[in-house]
């Protein structure tokens, strides 16, 4: 279920909620113009909420190029990733999520109220 496409940064992110717990994204999704987040609706709020900073912070990362696989092998375990953030990088890593929750989360409540 789409939630919506929201500001990340000075990009955009589209919200949607399936089955299931947990979260994932996808960088180049197929028919999209722009990243996917896909959250588990089958959770308490608090744990949708953490799916999508999970997912938000891990995406603007990877596009800040501070997150690394261990074993250089993208078919891994996630559990292989690493993140390596200056002060300064951090913050960058984190504005385009503080955009996202901004724009997004009210929708994101109602539609996971409905999903229920």
């Amino acid at each position: 279920m789409k939630v919506g496409t929201y500001d990340f940064g000075y990009e955009r992110v589209t919200i949607n909620l399936s089955r299931g717990d947990g979260g994932s994204y996808s960088n180049r999704p197929y028919k999209s113009n722009c990243p996917v987040i896909t959250i588990g609706a089958d959770a308490t709020w608090i744990a949708v909420v953490d799916a999508l900073l999970h997912e938000a912070t891990e995406l603007s990362s990877m596009r800040k190029m501070c997150r690394f696989n261990q074993n250089y092998d993208g078919g891994d375990d996630n559990g292989n990733y690493t993140f390596i953030y200056t002060h300064t990088q951090f913050s960058q890593v984190l504005w385009p999520v503080a955009v996202l929750l901004v724009d997004c989360l009210s929708d994101l409540k109602k539609a996971w109220g409905k999903f229920k």
